[in-house]
């Protein structure tokens, strides 16, 4: 009978048989086998899991946990030790089966002569008799026994003591087990990296370690519309690194807010809790930080307000923001704790203005006005008619236009407020030598073209839309700009993949609406806000959902996100489950509430309910009036349809849902009622407002 062909015949003829044996290639083949088969099956993947993934397979009952632990671990280690003593191998495993003239065979055809075939047939002959070796290789022998047993033993200690060392001592125990002496050092280290990966696995009720918890990076702008984003709309501006996002992560169709305004928006986004609950209802109300912008802040050159007092920045402001965001992460990113970074911007707030290398992009664009951009507000009440954030009248020639106050007094403009023209002033007036010259280059023109125009009426109210165009997508484009410098940092320093990117407005904004600037109200434009995230290996890529979700939800899904208890005052929700697409049982009434009145713009009191339909608000103090919108066949609301005989029944289930709403949230007359008393008094006592 021939001797088969084995792998130690391929090697040159001068190796003289000193090859690594086929037994130890065995095992080395095995190891990789059993490495290859765990990652994939499950035991040697759950360092790639993310903490939620991670708590999915804690929650397995006992059952499925050992069904986990046969398929990742016993079935491979059976694969292994299969491979490890059935796979024929070299001269030395024929001689320990009695193959005794298949292993000359084979020397014969491995050695440069007979002699040296000979010499290496006795010496393996004299190894195995000297050291029992056949005795020690056999599947059914005390020493294999001795290796599952004592594996097993050390992976269990070291699974409940937690001492990794456990394993890598147990080398020795091992060489006293098999008899094993130095020469056979390899076979040891191989054995020994076999067993620790085989039997060494992660419980099932371990919890995830630090590590994989994700960092969290919340990015809200102050008054960015939805509108104002290429990825919810086409039409004004092209956002390619906040639409990047909404690419890789999900798209939020339906993102609300409690109370449309800068400081109560933000303190329900930290807290989970309705501004009546947190007790920041309006500007007016204190709300404690280490570092912002004080007031509204400046555009160019801004000073910080800082737990070591004021601090002078120079550059553009979302540069600088941006900034100081960075060295930030650069501070904490070197570390084994997971961080949450609030990156927050004064931008596109008012008064707009445009970083200089981004104002000759839009200065000379023409943008599509909004279909009602000259609303005369017939079929809706008196809280439209009585606002003042109209951009015919409200808006500022100067400090928002960018108009210079002589050429405003010289054609005759009145100021609704008296300090617009201080205003633009100031904020001209932070710009180097340098930087005006650049300025005076846009805006020089701008302001002989309107001298020469001196608009009126309707004229007036299109010039003044399209420079406010013009001026507040400027300001995004440094957003967008910003945003971009951000995510390549969290590529360039691997943080992206474990670091889940919030992009929001504390609210949405009018951009000519209903002839309006501003927000506030519970109409769409300023209710709604844009809301996109981005988790790898949580949010599939290009998910767009519409759910209805509120600022509200913010707090308590970073914590879930964080593995943290959400406190049960807590009164928004975690958007885990959305992320997951996994949201069956939600929301399907939005509740909102706005205070500040008397107050700049003057819009009224008010309180509603939103459903995926309809909408309905309640105004008071000074009013009592609701209005109903269908907002499947009037999306602009323009027709008030309360007390319409046709809208009887959903009237009456809007009512009811509100008052479930009010309840839910601890909201109700009493409350209101004191809460407006308290105002009044403090208006009064600071001579704050005229009435």
């Amino acid at each position: 009978m021939t001797a088969p062909m084995y792998i130690a015949e391929i090697a040159p003829p001068k190796s003289r048989g000193k090859l690594v044996s086929y037994y130890q290639l065995a095992i080395v083949l095995g190891f990789f086998l059993v490495f290859v088969a765990t990652y994939f099956i499950g035991g040697g993947n759950t360092a790639k899991l993310s903490p939620g993934e991670l708590e999915a397979i804690h929650t397995y009952n006992v059952e499925e946990g050992w069904r986990i632990m046969f398929w990742s671990e016993l079935i491979p280690a059976s694969l292994f030790f299969l491979l490890l003593f059935f796979v024929p191998n070299s001269p030395r495993w024929l001689m320990i089966k009695g193959r005794d003239e298949d292993a000359k065979k084979v020397l014969a055809r491995i050695t440069v002569s007979p002699e040296e075939a000979e010499r290496e047939y006795n010496e393996i002959h004299k190894s195995i008799h000297e050291k029992k070796e056949l005795q020690k290789v056999s599947v059914f022998s005390k020493s294999v026994r001795k290796i599952l047993l004592i594996g097993i033993a050390l992976s269990v200690l070291q699974q409940v003591t937690g001492i990794n060392a456990i394993l890598y001592y147990g080398a020795e125990i091992f060489s006293n087990a098999l008899g094993y002496g130095p020469e056979d050092a390899l076979k040891q280290q191989v054995l020994l990296g076999a067993v620790n990966l085989v039997f060494t696995f992660e419980p099932a009720t371990e919890e995830p370690e630090e590590s994989q918890k994700p960092n969290i990076i919340f990015i809200m702008t102050d008054d960015h519309a939805y509108q104002a984003i290429s990825a919810y709309n086409q039409g004004l501006i092209e956002t390619p690194n906040i639409d990047r996002l909404a690419r890789e992560g999900m798209l939020f169709q339906r993102g609300f807010v409690t109370n449309s305004i800068c400081a109560p928006s933000r303190a329900v986004a930290l807290t989970g809790k309705f501004s009546h609950v947190n007790g920041l209802k309006d500007n007016l109300d204190t709300f404690d930080s280490t570092q912002v912008l004080p007031d509204q802040g400046q555009y160019y050159h801004p000073e910080f307000r800082t737990k070591n007092g004021m601090v002078k920045e120079q550059g553009y402001v979302t540069d600088v923001v941006t900034d100081i965001s960075m060295q930030w992460l650069d501070s904490v990113r070197q570390g084994d704790e997971p961080f949450l970074l609030m990156y927050q911007h004064k931008a596109p707030h008012r008064e707009w203005w445009p970083n200089l290398p981004d104002i000759e992009e839009f200065t000379g664009k023409e943008f599509p006005e909004p279909a009602t951009l000259f609303d005369d507000y017939e079929g809706r009440g008196r809280a439209a008619k009585e606002t003042e954030m109209t951009i015919h009248t409200h808006m500022a020639l100067s400090s928002d236009n960018k108009v210079h106050p002589d050429i405003v007094n010289k054609l005759g403009y009145k100021s609704f407020m008296n300090w617009y023209q201080r205003i633009h002033l100031e904020q001209y007036n932070r710009l180097s030598d340098e930087e005006k010259a650049k300025w005076d280059k846009y805006y020089g023109p701008i302001n002989k073209d309107f001298e020469k125009l001196a608009p009126q009426g309707k004229e007036l109210t299109q010039w003044k839309y399209q420079r406010y165009m013009q001026d507040y997508l400027g300001t995004i484009r440094s957003v967008d700009d910003n945003v971009g410098r951000l995510l390549e940092y969290l590529d360039s320093t691997g943080l992206a993949e474990n670091t889940i990117v919030v992009y929001t407005s504390d609210q949405g904004f009018y951009l000519g609406e209903h002839g309006w600037f501003d927000k506030r109200f519970m109409y769409e434009e300023s209710f709604r806000t844009p809301l996109i995230v981005r988790w790898p290996g949580k949010i599939k890529a290009g998910t767009v959902d519409k759910h209805l979700v509120q600022n509200l939800d913010f707090a308590p899904t970073f914590l879930d996100a964080a593995g943290v208890n959400v406190p049960e005052d807590m009164q928004g929700r975690s958007l885990l489950p959305v992320f997951a697409e996994e949201a069956d049982d939600w929301r399907d009434g939005l509740y909102y509430h706005y205070y500040e009145y008397p107050g700049f713009h003057m819009v009224k009191r008010h309180y509603g309910v939103r459903t995926d339909r309809y909408k309905l608000i309640h105004f008071y103090y000074d009013i009592d009036e609701w209005e109903l919108y269908d907002l499947e066949k009037d999306p602009q609301e323009m027709k008030n349809q309360y007390d319409n005989p046709e809208y009887a029944d959903i009237q009456k289930k809007l009512h009811g849902q509100l008052s479930e709403l009010r309840e839910q949230y601890m909201d109700n007359d009493s409350v209101t009622q004191a809460m407006l008393n308290a105002d009044i008094e403090r208006a009064k006592r600071k001579s704050i407002y005229s009435k």
